[in-house]
């Protein structure tokens, strides 16, 4: 993350401010995508009671999300992240850090343990849960976000989304690149509302 904008997201209290800043009811239908132990989760469904599905693909996550929404209907924790396509790969788990976890190609162990995962593709998740909106779908996913966003602008599903929020990491290849040309294909179908650089950012749908 790059430290000034580190600092103002602490400094405006990102995590309950922006994170949460969103026009949502009990109707609505959030995607955490990348739910880690849930605390995004938790704060949506508490300030506007929406229908969340949180997407997980690390067992022990997955398994702490189980334990914490079991007995919540309006929260879903399902054990795959989302992608464009269906895919496994292998995350690197930093066994000092659960937060630095790296997606990986092949199985490669580096000062932690490397777990497959099972990634499955938006477009079929969709159909196969009958869901034709999306009102918010939020992003953390170590570096996949790329390639997700990069299927998602390419594709009519983008209509489907309201808000697209997402956290950029910078570890990437030619990460500020990569972002630049998202911003400008974004631009076609969504507009910024927040933009705190490599740490979070929103953008709404369009009309």
């Amino acid at each position: 993350m790059v430290a000034p904008e580190f600092t103002r997201w602490f400094r405006d209290n990102g995590d309950q401010t922006r994170l949460l800043d969103h026009n949502l009811d009990e109707e609505s239908i959030v995607f955490d995508v990348g739910g880690y132990t849930g605390e995004f989760a938790n704060d949506i469904v508490n300030k506007f009671n929406c229908n969340v599905y949180v997407f997980e693909p690390v067992k022990k996550f997955y398994t702490q999300l189980v334990d914490c929404f079991g007995q919540n209907e309006k929260v879903i924790p399902l054990n795959y992240g989302l992608a464009p396509e269906d895919t496994e790969l292998y995350i690197n788990i930093d066994e000092d850090n659960g937060e630095n976890t790296t997606l990986l190609e092949r199985e490669v162990i580096k000062n932690g343990t490397a777990e497959k995962i099972f990634l499955k593709s938006i477009e079929n998740f969709l159909v196969e849960q009958d869901i034709d909106r999306i009102d918010l779908i939020s992003i953390n996913i170590e570096g996949g976000e790329y390639a997700l966003l990069e299927y998602l602008v390419t594709s009519p599903t983008i209509l489907k989304i309201k808000n697209i929020q997402v956290q950029f990491h910078d570890f990437v290849d030619n990460a500020q690149v990569k972002r630049d040309i998202l911003h400008i294909k974004l631009q076609n179908t969504h507009k910024l509302t927040y933009n705190y650089d490599f740490v979070w950012e929103n953008w709404g749908l369009r009309g």
